[in-house]
């Protein structure tokens, strides 16, 4: 967020988007790499120096994060929130190596 705001101080609109693994669906972001208290307090952080919620925070592409704890956690600090509560699927070795494998066989 502090790179973000730095590049353009005002923006219209910022949100928080990543895919990868759900985590406990509690409000803990990324994996639950950053527990539910310290989400709370990097999220009020980053909304309080942006001086309004969030627009728009994505865990659509995390595996089960639609769940109550999540929202109630986080609605704080966005003005919309997706979430899926179903697994998502995801990119995978053998997925990246068909691309790889139909690359190059369309370059030749």
């Amino acid at each position: 967020m502090k790179i973000a705001l730095d590049k353009r101080p005002s923006p219209v609109e910022l949100g928080l988007s990543y895919q990868g693994h759900g985590a406990w669906a509690d409000g803990s972001l990324f994996e639950g790499v950053i527990v539910k208290k310290d989400a709370v307090e990097l999220l009020g952080s980053a909304t309080k120096r942006l001086g309004k919620a969030l627009g728009v925070m994505n865990f659509g592409g995390n595996c089960a994060e639609g769940r109550w704890k999540m929202l109630e956690t986080t609605h704080p600090f966005a003005t919309m929130i997706t979430a899926s509560d179903l697994p998502v699927g995801g990119w995978n070795r053998t997925h990246h190596q068909i691309w790889n494998d139909n690359k190059t066989h369309s370059q030749h």
